[in-house]
């Protein structure tokens, strides 16, 4: 009788571990997408923004509570560093695209300029691994449609990691997609 309850719990233990590993094995192996999935859309960004580190060290974000924007208005964003090292940046950033017939990027005007040198400190430093700016995407006429959709636009920035106080040439990156009603 010991015998057939060892057995049974065994079997038992058996089958919740299969159930267990079935259901591991289902999650994790579908929740990545391969690159076969990606639109030609996004293809063609990662080819003028060829950087592994996009969306990982440096986070960019609307800071704001809306959705949409109206044409002409500013957009504040808040940048934050996500990394240990020391962000630095170009004075021509942030730039902002947009794609107006889904198949490639078009570069949109900026009003805002931009002066000084911008860093950010490693994450964690209070206050300083963090900033605030604004970008004010200038659309020409030809781009605004006349059935009054929403434009959307993809606003980048393109960072290099520091090391005492030296680029290493590593670059980093960030972008938020926003949209505009006309």
């Amino acid at each position: 009788m010991k015998f057939n309850t060892a057995i049974t719990a065994h079997l038992l233990m058996s089958k919740r571990f299969l159930m267990w590993s079935l259901l591991v094995i289902t999650l994790f192996g579908c929740s990545k997408q391969s690159n076969t999935n990606i639109s030609d859309l996004e293809k063609n960004f990662s080819t003028l923004f060829p950087i592994s580190d996009m969306n990982e060290s440096l986070q960019l974000v609307v800071d704001s509570e809306k959705t949409y924007f109206e044409v002409g208005e500013k957009i504040r964003l808040k940048l934050s560093n996500q990394s240990p090292h020391v962000l630095s940046f170009d004075l021509d950033a942030p730039r902002i695209w947009t794609s107006p017939d889904q198949l490639e990027w078009v570069e949109v005007k900026n009003a805002m300029t931009y002066s000084g040198e911008l860093q950010l400190a490693p994450k964690g430093t209070p206050l300083l691994d963090f900033r605030t700016t604004r970008v004010k995407p200038i659309l020409e006429q030809s781009s605004l449609n006349s059935e009054q959709e929403p434009i959307s636009l993809r606003i980048v920035l393109v960072g290099e990691i520091m090391e005492k106080q030296k680029p290493t040439g590593e670059k980093v990156a960030a972008y938020v997609d926003v949209l505009l009603k006309p």
